[in-house]
């Protein structure tokens, strides 16, 4: 079963529909896994580190409880290059990973672990990868980036087929008057390559099953329970998050677009050929802006930064930027930068608004780091 978006423009040029659909596979058996216990071990200035493997580390989330923190891994000895989701405690412990058995069902790469109030969605990914052809021969390659939620139970328990699943396809490619097809490479998947954050989400809505996705260009209502309620697209935008009432998300888009590298190639392939341009847009920074779930009215600026994380515990916005981490008071736009963060990307707050994990590359490959939210 799938369902279309309508297209829309971005920076002037069409791109094609979302789709949406529900997918499942066999569950396969579950396996032992028991890495190193982890951190955090304090580094100075306040802050603490939590992972210490070769590979990239990249902050996720807590749990629901608060207790422990969420992190996507690549670097433990054993998984290759296979991403993972694994949990530590934030007083330090034993490391497990989150969803193992579900993990090795979708054979995708892992990207993210929600905690909701009485579930957890998983997030799979699929990079662009050439191989999709529209011209005679093998002539254009549409890079194809997928995203998959599954909504999962609290605990590992059903199998994966009685699970609810909605898979969002991004085509970056289009039909242009003057060549073949276009190939647009949008800001966010850029990002997401530069620092290992989460432009997609989900940000789950409090008191519903609904939550706010985003394709990498613009946000979507969707309903992570019921697979036949229709999404809801809402705005341009990417890194959503979801205030604690439900009543607005924040979201990040590109304060300038232009486009730095814009190349056109002719591709020989059997007995036919075809052009195809290659667009990458150059952007200096983002800004974050809050819109209203209810009146869906538009969108109000907050001001300069990326990955925004409502503060459970009052009325304002962490937000990223080239400098480190700021908060940005929603009431009077007061901003404050937060100590010991500099260089970090990815910030996820605690549910009880009192921790900030983020990632880092001081020492290396990212890792995840912890310092106190201040006041």
């Amino acid at each position: 079963m799938s369902m279309s978006l309508a297209g829309r423009r971005l920076f002037g040029r069409l791109v094609p529909a979302v789709l949406l659909l529900v997918a499942s596979c066999d569950t396969p058996e579950s396996e032992i896994f028991t890495p190193e216990p982890g951190g955090p071990v304090d580094v100075g200035n306040g802050v603490f580190r939590v992972t210490f493997s070769d590979g990239p580390d990249f902050a996720r989330g807590f749990t629901a409880g608060g207790d422990t923190i969420i992190y996507r891994s690549r670097g433990l000895e054993g998984f290759g290059d296979d991403w993972v989701i694994l949990a530590v405690p934030l007083e330090g412990g034993a490391v497990s990973e989150e969803a193992a058995v579900y993990r090795r069902a979708l054979k995708d790469p892992v990207g993210n672990l929600a905690y909701g109030q009485n579930s957890r969605i998983l997030v799979t990914w699929k990079p662009p990868t050439p191989g999709v052809t529209s011209c005679p021969g093998p002539c254009v390659q549409l890079p194809v980036f997928t995203l998959s939620f599954t909504r999962l139970e609290l605990t590992d328990g059903p199998p994966l087929s009685k699970l609810v699943r909605r898979t969002v396809g991004v085509d970056a490619s289009f039909p242009d008057s003057s060549v073949d097809f276009v190939v647009e490479f949008v800001p966010a998947l850029q990002e997401l390559a530069r620092s290992g954050g989460d432009p997609f989400g989900p940000a789950l809505i409090p008191g519903t099953s609904d939550a706010v996705i985003s394709d990498g260009v613009s946000l979507f209502r969707i309903d992570l329970a019921d697979s036949t309620v229709p999404p809801i697209q809402l705005a341009p935008g990417a890194f959503p998050a979801v205030s604690p009432g439900g009543r607005v998300v924040a979201a990040s888009v590109p304060a300038s677009v232009g486009f730095g590298v814009d190349s056109v190639c002719t591709v020989v392939a059997g007995l036919g050929a075809c052009r195809q341009r290659t667009v990458i847009p150059a952007f200096s920074t983002w800004n974050t802006v809050i819109i209203d779930l209810e009146t869906l009215a538009g969108s109000t600026l907050l001001g300069e930064g990326v990955e925004p994380q409502f503060d459970p515990a009052g009325a304002r916005v962490l937000v990223r930027r080239n400098s480190g981490l700021v908060w940005i008071d929603l009431l009077d736009s007061r901003e404050t930068p937060l100590p010991g963060t500099e260089g970090a990307t990815g910030p996820v707050i605690s549910p009880d608004g009192k921790w900030v994990a983020f990632t880092s590359s001081r020492f290396g490959s990212p890792d995840v780091f912890l310092v106190r939210a201040g006041t």
